[in-house]
């Protein structure tokens, strides 16, 4: 396994990730190494770009209105996090 090492991290955001870690009941090891594995899954601004510029633009009926089926989308999305939220209590 490779070593990585972080100098001159400021003393408020080195307490503040601590605090995360133990809030979250980790380690600050495993904490960093999540928030890392979390934001390599993801693909880089540029590959998003490359990705989505070869895809076909989607074409809606003329009849369908942007702006609703967002809204709605929205709304259930509001919903099932408050759904989660109220079941983790």
């Amino acid at each position: 396994m490779s070593n990585i090492q972080i100098k001159n991290v400021p003393e408020a955001l080195h307490a503040q990730a601590r605090k995360r870690a133990a809030d979250n009941g980790q380690t600050l090891r495993e904490y960093v190494l999540e928030l890392l594995r979390h934001d390599l899954a993801r693909p880089s601004l540029d590959e998003w770009l490359a990705h989505t510029s070869s895809r076909e633009p989607v074409r809606l009926p003329d009849d369908v209105d942007v702006a609703d089926v967002l809204r709605e989308e929205r709304e259930a999305r509001t919903e099932e996090l408050a759904r989660r939220v109220l079941d983790r209590r």
